[in-house]
């Protein structure tokens, strides 16, 4: 049987993958964090606050790789479906640059 210290490390790793960002790994990884809970499930941790707090940071680092990966997706989204040169103002709002006057019109 599987205990709670199983279930913290698994946590600590897929903690780890996530701050190195080998994000191809966190499937097996989370798998075996399931696996972990499922098997320590018919006991109360140890020390069931702990737990939760443990818990918890996972879940913001989670949120906040996703978020991340959304972010990525929509920047390289912009990228591919860019026509024209795109800047972002200093609050990060998307404006276009104006095409330059052809050398005709300049004089």
């Amino acid at each position: 049987m599987k205990s709670w210290d199983d279930v913290s490390a698994a946590c600590a790793a897929v903690s780890r993958l996530l701050r190195e960002g080998r994000l191809a790994e966190l499937p097996e990884a989370a798998a075996s964090l399931e696996a972990a809970i499922e098997a320590a499930a018919v006991a109360l941790p140890p020390d069931p606050e702990g737990m939760r707090q443990e818990v918890r940071n996972l879940k913001r680092q989670l949120e906040a790789a996703a978020r991340g990966i959304r972010s990525a997706q929509a920047r390289l989204s912009d990228i591919r479906a860019a026509r024209q040169a795109v800047t972002y103002d200093g609050a990060g709002r998307r404006s276009g640059l104006r095409p330059a006057p052809s050398v005709a019109r300049r004089y």
